[in-house]
């Protein structure tokens, strides 16, 4: 028997086949951490859109809102502070107006009469604050009014 017939009559069975338990392990872990990473970007990215949603939604109402608060100011000149409350478009919303000025129209000639005349109209400057209510978010927005009679 030569060197090479020894060595080789016990062949050798650790020759390697596959993943050892360590090796499958750790690509295991690795998975895990990647894929709980990307749920939770994913979580992220589903929360913000929500909120995003729910943002718009709010102040697109904005725009309808202002010209029926406008009207009510108009309807209700004589007092000095109004409120109201509604639903528009699934969004709730909340207003309150305040004047925070008032002033008449400045004196003008009237060659008529050949003296100075007070009109007697009452410009009125209205701040009206305006809440908007959707889905458990709110947000107020501020605001002048001018009304005259």
């Amino acid at each position: 028997m030569n060197k090479y017939t020894q060595m080789n009559q016990y062949p050798c069975k650790s020759q390697q086949h596959g993943f050892t338990l360590i090796e499958t392990l750790v690509a295991g872990f690795i998975m895990f951490m990647v894929l709980a990473a990307a749920v939770s970007v994913y979580g992220g990215a589903v929360i913000s859109t929500s909120k995003a949603t729910s943002t718009l939604k709010g102040i697109s109402v904005v725009s309808e809102i202002t010209p029926l608060i406008k009207v009510q100011i108009l309807a209700h000149q004589n007092q000095s502070s109004l409120e109201g409350a509604s639903v528009s478009g699934g969004v709730e919303y909340f207003w309150q107006a305040e004047v925070v000025k008032q002033s008449a129209a400045p004196q003008k000639f009237d060659p008529e009469l050949g003296q100075f005349v007070t009109p007697t109209k009452i410009y009125k400057l209205w701040l009206v604050s305006l809440t908007v209510a959707v889905g458990g978010n709110s947000r107020t927005f501020t605001y002048n009014e001018l009304s005259w009679p």
